[in-house]
């Protein structure tokens, strides 16, 4: 999901990827310079397979280290104990944080590499969950099956109309999505500012559309947005529930 244009007192961040749905990441329009580009599309395809090892130090360079604080809000109202998936867990850290506060957790990633960093990190951590490497649009579950979905800062995938239809498909009568769309960092520092001119130079904060949520509207969710607020950003989310 693209995130908001970072108005004068706020700056918007995206994923340093668009998260791992593969054949997604060349679909993508970018918008900034021609070579640029070209540029992002080979950085985020290969940080998400031969160098997704350096991923969550990406994140945390493109956040000024507040990327986890910003991931964690995905989990503000959402109550322990029953079953949740993750779609496009990334290197895992969301998943373990998870685990430790009671919630009962399924995730899938299309990228084998981060499916298996996020196996090592719970095996390091003594925790358990089912890790899965699937696509959010053939996602592998029975009906019904889960009380909430969540997926942090992905690309327009997430809306993608057969991601959409699946998730409905997986999610139980009132059962919840949301989705972390983008931080707005509220700029005190130089380099806070600069970052904040680099994201509109790049074309990489489009305003948010409420169009976006249309083939979620469809697949039968009432959805919209919503900003929480945490020391240095707002994080802006899309929040849904089945109606059907």
């Amino acid at each position: 999901m693209t995130p908001p244009s970072p108005g004068p007192s706020n700056t918007a961040h995206r994923s340093p990827t668009p998260d791992p749905q593969s054949e997604t990441v060349d679909r993508v329009a970018w918008p900034g310079p021609g070579w640029l580009a070209a540029f992002l599309r080979w950085f985020f395809r290969h940080l998400y397979t031969s160098i997704a090892f350096a991923y969550d130090a990406v994140a945390w360079l493109s956040s000024f280290g507040a990327w986890d604080r910003w991931r964690r809000t995905v989990l503000h109202d959402i109550e322990p104990g029953r079953l949740m998936l993750e779609i496009g867990c990334g290197t895992g850290h969301l998943l373990a944080q998870a685990l430790a506060q009671g919630h009962r957790m399924v995730a899938i990633d299309a990228s084998p590499q981060m499916t298996r960093i996020t196996r090592r990190r719970l095996r390091r951590l003594g925790a358990a969950a089912v890790v899965v490497r699937a696509e959010a649009q053939a996602l592998p579950f029975p009906p019904a099956v889960f009380a909430a979905c969540v997926s942090t800062f992905p690309s327009e995938y997430i809306f993608d109309p057969a991601t959409q239809g699946e998730i409905h498909r997986v999610l139980s009568p009132q059962g919840r999505l949301v989705v972390v769309a983008t931080a707005r960092i509220r700029p005190r520092l130089p380099w806070e500012f600069f970052v904040r001119w680099l994201y509109e130079w790049t074309g990489e904060s489009p305003v948010p559309n409420d169009e976006w949520l249309e083939p979620v509207r469809q697949a039968g969710f009432d959805l919209h947005f919503r900003t929480i607020s945490i020391p240095g950003a707002d994080v802006v989310q899309a929040v849904g529930i089945r109606t059907d």
